[in-house]
């Protein structure tokens, strides 16, 4: 049952250990490192990217979307990079440069090492905001879940409400239903946290998004608390939403950062 729930949560990545883009090729400079579990079973590939010309800025943790790694995302970020945020990366394990088992329960421990590795060695000081895509999201949301006073703000692409919602409503009845039931997860779902998220979230949702079914996203707008803004972007692909050149969504997305990095000074 193990290695069959294995298969099935192995849909929820595209993960792979390629080089791609780095900061150097953006004229960003970048700080990596290596976060590690105490029983050492795990090893987070990890790194702090700025512009050369910024040397204190607001610090973003950065879960991209479980596509390939976080090289292959940086461009997803520039958008923060080039308007004096510095960004935190890393590589869920199994991915990239990172050592250990793939999962989903996994995500949020490789981003709590993370974390306490920078905190320690002085990486970054003061509160954080974080911005999550896709899957990432999940573990963001367990992330702030976690640290919900070190979070002054977050921000979400296409969060699905639901795990085992996601592969029903994905496949479809029978195979989606198969596969729901084939999952075997233990960590707090999308759906648990959404009631008790206490930290300003912005949310967006792509209408052009063959990632997200239309339920998924209509269960998480339903069940969003007060503190949760949603943002529906009916001209953007999923992951294109924050791409290119300066658009409307990265300046809402620069509003509500600069807003609650202003709110918690």
């Amino acid at each position: 049952m193990n290695l069959l729930s294995s298969f099935i949560e192995s849909f929820f990545f595209q993960c792979d250990n390629r080089s791609y883009w780095i900061p150097q090729h953006f004229g960003l400079a970048g700080k990596y490192f290596f976060a590690e579990a105490a029983d050492k079973k795990k090893r987070i590939s990890a790194g702090l990217i700025r512009h050369p010309d910024v040397q204190s800025a607001p610090t973003v943790l950065y879960f991209y979307a479980g596509l390939r790694n976080w090289q292959f995302n940086l461009p997803q970020i520039l958008y923060l990079l080039l308007s004096g945020y510095q960004v935190v990366v890393f590589d869920y394990a199994g991915a990239g440069a990172s050592e250990g088992p793939l999962s989903l329960d996994g995500m949020s421990e490789d981003a709590r090492l993370v974390f306490e590795h920078s905190k320690k060695n002085r990486i970054f000081e003061g509160k954080i905001s974080v911005f999550a895509q896709g899957v990432g999201c999940d573990a963001a949301l367990r992330f702030c879940l976690t640290y919900p006073t070190e979070v002054s703000a977050l921000i979400l692409e296409s969060p699905y409400y639901s795990r085992k919602g996601w592969l029903q409503d994905h496949w479809g009845p029978m195979v989606g239903d198969f596969a729901a039931w084939s999952l075997k997860t233990h960590s707090p779902e999308p759906k648990d946290i959404i009631p008790q998220l206490t930290v300003p979230t912005l949310v967006f949702f792509p209408g052009k998004n063959l990632y997200l079914p239309e339920k998924q996203k209509q269960l998480f707008i339903e069940h969003a608390g007060d503190n949760v803004t949603i943002n529906l972007a009916p001209k953007r692909e999923y992951l294109s939403t924050f791409v290119g050149n300066f658009n409307k969504e990265q300046e809402c997305a620069l509003n509500f950062l600069n807003k609650n990095q202003t709110d918690t000074e």
